[in-house]
């Protein structure tokens, strides 16, 4: 079933977010390549923050504070995200395991209930998916899962296998605690995904679908209106949510956390979707900066040559990583040459912003006179400006240069709306 909208509750959302030492507004320009800075897939919390865990980062907002800020991954220690197989309303405690689901209440089991055997619809979205018929028998495997509850309803993803034939169909299902029966709503739309998040508010369930489809990694976020029934998709673009792919997800009241393969979006009732991901670095002290090559074959046997030097607290942009180095804008361009025939045969590509060239060797060696010689520098995916030729061969203007990555701290920096 389809909808046109969703509810102005879901639709309006919003928070505020910065991993570092102040909030700047920016467009997102980071590439794909960058996850070591973007992504932060885990996401768990304690009584005093929230946490954001990358590969070698860690954003924490703490909630007193409203402030979030990186610190290094080792330097933190964080409860592992919360699976959501178990949960706890009122007096009572739900727990699920494959295809039962456990009713406690104190220290007793009250109940264990059995999904039946799949319905004729569950059954019908099931063959919808099918890419070959198939005569044999069905094995059939049926599984619950995560959880959530309201008020007399336990809701959980489901996830229904076809062993014979590997078909896979995913949704919604609920366990009425009044009349104990369940109810599934399976949608072939959904494809061959896994049930990975699920929230419940008092007159709609979110529930998040990771696809395990290699021509398709999207993530679905699907939304059910308990009183209409209502079963559709919401697309995330439309929703302000920057990425294709949903990593984690967190609930902390009535805002949600999400963290995506571009960065963090964080959503509150009433206002709109805001994003941040991390384009830039800083440092609480002076960082020195340096050219550097990506081999040592190069005049004078240099490989890093000092250059200049990053003040604290003054953000720049990153244009790529390469090892334990960071590519980064400088304040001020400054000119150098690259060879003539060089600059003939890749300009077309140096002149643009993520260089469309194959292999490890996609950069630009470009000469720059500093303190009465030349020094071999080596820039990537950061856009040379022709300023002319010479007979030193092009003239071209950059403003980069690199930084080690152990001397600076990633900022998330938010980004515009999308249009």
């Amino acid at each position: 079933m389809k909808a046109n909208g969703m509810d102005s509750r879901i639709l309006r959302w919003s928070a505020a977010f910065i991993c570092g030492f102040f909030l700047l507004t920016t467009t997102p320009s980071v590439a794909q390549e960058l996850t070591y800075l973007q992504t932060f897939p885990d996401i768990s919390a304690d009584s005093t923050a929230v946490y954001f865990q990358g590969e070698a980062w860690t954003a924490v907002w703490k909630f007193k504070a409203e402030r979030p800020g990186c610190v290094p991954e080792s330097l933190v220690a964080v409860s592992p995200a919360e699976k959501r197989l178990r949960i706890s309303h009122g007096g009572n405690r739900f727990a699920i395991a494959g295809d039962t689901l456990w009713w406690f209440q104190g220290v007793m089991t009250r109940k264990a209930f059995v999904l039946p055997y799949p319905t004729d619809a569950a059954l019908r979205e099931m063959e919808k998916v099918r890419e070959t018929e198939s005569e044999e028998v069905l094995a059939l495997v049926e599984e619950m899962g995560p959880i959530a509850t309201t008020e007399g309803r336990v809701w959980f993803g489901l996830t229904l296998f076809d062993e014979g034939t590997d078909a896979v169909v995913s949704g919604l299902g609920w366990l009425n605690l009044q009349t104990e029966r369940f109810v599934r709503l399976y949608s072939a739309d959904i494809g061959k995904s896994s049930p990975k998040w699920i929230t419940a508010f008092s007159d709609s369930i979110l529930i998040l679908f990771d696809s395990e489809s290699e021509k398709d990694e999207r993530s679905l976020l699907y939304v059910y209106r308990i009183e209409s029934g209502d079963f559709f998709e919401v697309n995330l673009k439309s929703l302000g949510i920057f990425g294709e792919r949903i990593l984690g997800a967190h609930r902390e009241g009535d805002s949600l956390f999400f963290s995506t393969d571009h960065g963090i979006s964080l959503w509150r009732p009433g206002a709109s979707a805001r994003n941040f991901s991390t384009v830039a670095i800083a440092s609480h002290t002076p960082v020195p900066m340096s050219l550097r090559t990506f081999d040592s074959v190069i005049e004078r046997g240099h490989t890093e040559v000092p250059f200049d030097t990053l003040p604290p607290r003054v953000s720049t942009r990153v244009w790529w990583k390469a090892g334990d180095w960071y590519e980064v804008a400088i304040p001020n361009p400054v000119e150098g040459f690259v060879s003539t025939q060089d600059w003939e045969m890749s300009g077309h590509i140096w002149r643009e912003r993520y260089w469309d060239c194959p292999g490890d060797n996609c950069f630009a060696r470009v000469q720059i006179p500093m303190r009465g010689q030349n020094h071999s520098a080596d820039f990537i995916h950061t856009p040379l400006k022709p300023l002319g030729s010479t007979l030193d061969g092009m003239k071209v203007g950059i403003d980069a240069a690199w930084v080690r990555a152990e001397k600076v701290v990633p900022i998330l920096m938010e980004t515009k709306s999308q249009p």
